[in-house]
């Protein structure tokens, strides 16, 4: 079978394997690079037995050591290499595939999307945590350049139901790395997201106690660089659905109050 991936990143010719439920099914005999350069076939002789997972609907991705805030998966493959995996679809037989840029259970999901835009990529990439109050709530799905390469994009998945959290008055930051903030009594100082952040990589959101209308799928904001500490005070409430206090207040009339600066672009 052949699978076009966009990145082949650590998959290498008779080492990496094909794994489904723990059992090496197939393994990797050919790189080639796509004849538009837009990604790369990577070619994989299977096992006698495994032809049922050759089917349409079936998903093949890289597995990767991931640490993020939902825990440590893949974990082998820090030892033994990236290796590929796949999840069965029920189709007709087939021989060529398009691969995922990540594990199923990341790449669909009940959601929304948005747009963040940041001058810099910083450390985040395809799978960096979306977090609410520090719980993982989402996770990045594309970083990539914007369309005249002034500035980074980052699109984001935040899972439901927390996704009725995100609103026009929404600020999202890059929770990831070292505040430089030295001094000699303070130190050096770890941002919001800690230890873990640090290492991995985090997107943060907050949203004001007074929110305003629901912001609508691909919504784009601005990535901040760094936390207001007033941000963290904020303390919205999740109802059983719609928008966070939003309806009450727009029915009496009154208007959900925004920060102070614009964050919605």
């Amino acid at each position: 079978i052949t699978i076009d991936f966009r990145d082949a990143a650590g998959v290498a010719v008779d080492h990496t394997k094909l794994v489904f439920k723990g059992i090496v099914i197939g393994v990797v005999t050919d790189l080639q690079l796509l004849p538009d350069l837009s990604g790369v076939r990577v070619e994989v002789e299977m096992i006698h037995g495994a032809e049922a997972l050759a089917r349409e609907g079936s998903r093949f991705w890289i597995r990767k050591p991931e640490i993020s805030l939902k825990g440590v998966r893949a974990l082998d493959t820090l030892l033994s290499g990236v290796s590929l995996g796949v999840d069965p679809g029920e189709g007709a037989p087939a021989t060529r595939f398009s691969g995922l840029e990540q594990s199923p259970s990341d790449s669909k999901g009940e959601g929304t999307e948005f747009l963040l835009n940041t001058p810099n990529r910083h450390s985040l990439d395809v799978g960096t945590p979306v977090a609410f109050r520090g719980i993982a709530v989402g996770r990045v799905l594309e970083v990539e350049l914007s369309e005249d390469a002034r500035s980074v994009q980052v699109r984001v998945r935040v899972d439901a139901p927390y996704d009725r959290l995100v609103c026009g008055n929404t600020v999202f930051w890059n929770a990831s790395g070292i505040d430089m903030n030295v001094s000699l009594f303070r130190g050096l100082r770890l941002r919001d997201g800690g230890v873990e952040n640090l290492l991995t990589g985090s997107v943060s959101f907050a949203t004001p106690d007074q929110p305003a209308p629901r912001a609508p799928a691909l919504s784009a904001f601005t990535l901040e660089d760094r936390v207001n500490e007033d941000w963290l005070k904020w303390a919205p409430s999740l109802p059983a659905d719609g928008t966070p206090g939003t309806e009450a207040r727009v029915e009496q009339g009154v208007a959900p109050s925004r920060p102070t600066s614009h964050h919605v672009r």
